[in-house]
């Protein structure tokens, strides 16, 4: 769900005051976590093997998703996902430098989503988030494939603190 708005009061978007208090439902918590931490449809292996990407579905939804749950974590109604990582930063389960390299592969990925989508469109083609990497550069794959890389190890960490420490499992941190 997006939330932000587009008219009216811009100061407190109607899905803050809607779901405001959803930290404190622990079973959703957990839920988000869960998600958040999933790499079931992560790529594995090297890039050279990798014959095509879905930036969205791989590197943007991932990063979303552990942003949403960590600003929620600390009490944060922020909702873009830049504004809910650096909320999060420093926080018990988000270190400051893991909310820095989300931020950073978030831009990257981002910029190359769009030089993508604009270059299908001077093409004539449909924009998708599908990339085959053999149109890629060498150096532009590489990006990628350490992008993705970051990505995963930050759930990783997640994941582990979530194990280790029952009450980052879904209770409010803050």
């Amino acid at each position: 769900m997006d939330g932000r708005p587009i008219h009216g009061d811009l100061t407190l978007p109607e899905v803050a005051r809607v779901f405001g208090n959803l930290r404190l439902h622990l079973s959703t918590m957990k839920m988000l976590l869960a998600i958040s931490v999933d790499r079931s449809g992560a790529l594995r292996g090297r890039r050279w093997r990798r014959t095509k990407i879905d930036l969205k579905r791989e590197a943007l939804l991932p990063i979303a998703n552990i942003a949403r749950w960590a600003a929620l974590s600390v009490g944060s109604s922020a909702l873009q996902t830049q504004e809910r990582l650096r909320a999060a930063a420093g926080s018990r389960m988000m270190t400051a430098e893991d909310a820095d390299t989300l931020l950073d592969v978030f831009e990257i990925v981002q910029h190359v989503r769009l030089r993508h989508q604009l270059e299908q469109l001077v093409a004539g083609q449909t924009p998708s988030d599908a990339m085959r990497l053999r149109d890629t550069s060498t150096i532009e794959a590489s990006v990628l494939d350490e992008a993705i890389g970051e990505i995963l190890a930050v759930q990783r960490r997640m994941a582990n603190k979530a194990r280790y420490v029952p009450e980052l499992r879904g209770a409010p941190l803050a």
